[in-house]
């Protein structure tokens, strides 16, 4: 096994991960505003990026588990990413493929003489923690982002941490797996399916569940797998469960862009539209208001603030956070409209009361 680029791999997950995650906080922020349009231009690309860190990131962790197959590991590389996307059963894996490897690593280097630093057990059962909690505050929308921002500055120092260990028994791992692959040809002459295989086919077919996070995954391990097969020489087999899993991962994803393509325009028109009905009726309310001051007073309001406090409590503002305004356009006529998205008067979004 060859020395990796650390370089890279911080590059891509903690930099183009963490442009990502900001994008998408940007995005959380401005839906609180209500502002369905805004928030998906930043949406689209926070996720497109975070998807990229992630496949990184697995491609990383699966060179993890790799370089210390040499028969002690608690799991094979395939397994530790794949049990991750089987629901329920992933809050108790990722402490397997987490914690646990730390574990491993450090007893892998113990076995072998590696002079190299063990990994911080505290720091990998702290990720486990976090990445857990994580899933059940997804759904916060402020908590969430903070939330996100603490759990990915800890997962950047893990993968820094996994980085320099990988680096540190580059020439160990390569010799104690030769040796494994050796004798298991020698002893057993049997072909071994591809654990990346199996994987591969069922991230994809969690796509079902969770969308391109599992198609995406799924087809690129469907890809890796094939070629290691291909490259085995009949050592591996599996390579129907590689096709599969390319082909349902590459139809999953084409499928969710789909969805994601018809549903954020949707979207998009039906917060119009609520928006329109909230506005007009904070409108209808001032229209009411203003005709009881009007018998009241025997006059129409000057301005719009004589409504407060004895016609409404207080004065409501648009979902855009602008007055509503009111004109008077004779003794016993007025007007009033909502400056709409972008709270200029005399453009097309402004909203009208019509009666």
């Amino acid at each position: 096994m060859q020395k990796i680029s650390k370089g890279f791999y911080l590059g891509s997950i903690a930099g183009v991960g963490g442009l990502g995650l900001i994008f998408i906080i940007i995005s959380n922020l401005i839906a609180l505003g209500q502002d369905g349009e805004a928030a998906a231009v930043f949406l689209i690309p926070g996720l497109l990026l975070s998807i990229y860190a992630g496949v990184i990131g697995i491609m990383l962790w699966y060179k993890a588990w790799s370089a210390i197959q040499d028969g002690n590991a608690r799991t094979t590389p395939g397994k530790a990413i794949g049990f991750l996307f089987i629901p329920l059963y992933g809050f108790y894996w990722v402490f397997q493929a987490y914690l646990g490897y730390a574990k491993d690593y450090n007893a892998y280097i113990k076995r072998h003489n590696v002079s190299a630093q063990d990994l911080p057990k505290g720091l990998f059962l702290t990720t486990c923690i976090l990445t857990v909690a994580g899933i059940f505050t997804a759904f916060i929308p402020i908590f969430s982002s903070i939330f996100s921002l603490v759990s990915y500055t800890i997962w950047i120092m893990v993968m820094m941490k996994v980085c320099d260990a990988l680096n540190s028994i580059a020439g160990v791992a390569d010799t104690n797996m030769v040796i494994e692959q050796e004798l298991d040809v020698q002893v057993s002459g049997e072909t071994k399916t591809s654990g990346m295989a199996i994987t591969s086919l069922v991230l994809s077919c969690s796509g079902i569940l969770i969308g391109i996070f599992g198609a995406i995954p799924g087809a690129i391990l469907g890809i890796i797998s094939l070629k290691k097969i291909n490259a085995s020489q009949g050592k591996l087999g599996g390579k129907g469960f590689a096709i599969a899993g390319i082909s349902v991962g590459g139809f999953m994803t084409l499928m969710g862009l789909i969805v994601l393509a018809v549903m954020i325009p949707v979207l998009s028109v039906s917060r119009a539209m609520s928006d329109k009905a909230t506005t007009m009726a904070n409108m209808q309310a001032i229209n009411t208001a203003v005709m009881v001051y009007e018998l009241d007073k025997g006059r129409l309001p000057q301005d719009i603030s004589e409504l407060t406090p004895e016609y409404l409590v207080e004065m409501p503002i648009d979902i855009w956070g602008n007055s509503y305004v009111y004109t008077t356009t004779g003794a016993d006529e007025f007007e009033i409209y909502s400056l709409g998205s972008d709270s200029v008067a005399g453009t097309t979004d402004d909203i009208y009361l019509v009666e």
